[in-house]
Order: C-alpha cells, then structure tokens, then sequence
C-alpha cells in the first residue's frame, strides 16, 4: 500500500471531498493500486490538503475504453468533468494511457492542512502537478493535522 499526495484543482477536491465526484481521471505516470491511501490537496488559491481517500480499483486505458468504463462505474461524473475529460483526454495521443481511479472511504478533514503547515513539517515541500508517493509518517502527521480542529495553526 502506498501513501499517496494528489493535487486537484479547488472544484474537482471540493467535489471530491463533498462525496459528489466518485472517479478520478489522470495521465497515466505512476503506479496506483486498491488500497492506496491518498491525500486531498486543493490548488491555488486555496493550496491546503482538504482530506483523504482509498483507491477502491483503477483501469487503465485509452481514451474510448475510459470512457466506456467512465459511463459504466462513475456515476458522479458530472458536466464539469465531462467538458475536462473531453478537452484533455479525448483528442489526446490514442498511445496515451489514462488511469481511472475509483473512490472510497472518502474524508474530509475538520481543518484543511495549508501549504504552510506541509512546508513546517516537510521544508522546501512542493505539492506536485498530479501526483507523488510521500512518506508514510508524513502522510499520518498530515492526516492527524487535518482530523483536529485548530491544530494546523499549531504546529
């Protein structure tokens, strides 16, 4: 099991942690796996880590057959990420491969664990353009931030 740091832009992570978004779409780079725990980080302006999610299975493939399996599995995926799905993966490469990741267990934190927090854990912490494996004690100081109201300012 991997722990995982994934950067979302603001809609996409409220949607996310707000339980309306159930699949998440991504440029194939990396390996991900079920069971893989990953963390919520929201882009500019908000830049904060608003929770966390298990990846309950992915697929892999090219664009047609995501978006057979999108139709199929992911009953959340709304107009917004039908518009990104088009304009980013539809008339891509047919060589490139697109992950799927399917949601569960999905948590928002009491208090979103800002960018400067993660740097007072991690100096010189950049959140990646998609997505990083991360240290496990990292991730849990993280997780443990996030479920406490007010810690973040704390650390």
């Amino acid at each position: 099991m991997q722990t995982l740091f994934m950067s979302f832009k603001p809609l996409y992570a409220r949607k996310i942690v707000c339980k309306e978004k159930d699949c998440e779409v991504r440029t194939l780079f990396g390996s991900i796996d079920p069971g893989d725990r990953v963390l919520i980080y929201a882009s500019s302006p908000i830049k904060a880590v608003l929770g966390m999610f298990t990846v309950s299975d992915v697929f892999v493939g090219r664009s047609e057959e995501v978006r057979r399996f999108l139709e199929e599995r992911c009953t959340m995926f709304d107009e917004d990420n039908w518009r990104f799905f088009e304009e980013h993966y539809s008339r891509s490469s047919r060589r490139l491969l697109v992950i799927v990741i399917d949601l569960e267990s999905v948590e928002a934190f009491e208090e979103p664990v800002t960018l400067e927090t993660l740097r007072r854990l991690a100096p010189g912490f950049r959140p990646p353009m998609s997505y990083t494996s991360i240290d496990p004690d990292l991730f849990e100081k993280i997780v443990a931030i996030g479920r406490k109201r007010g810690s973040s300012r704390l650390v």
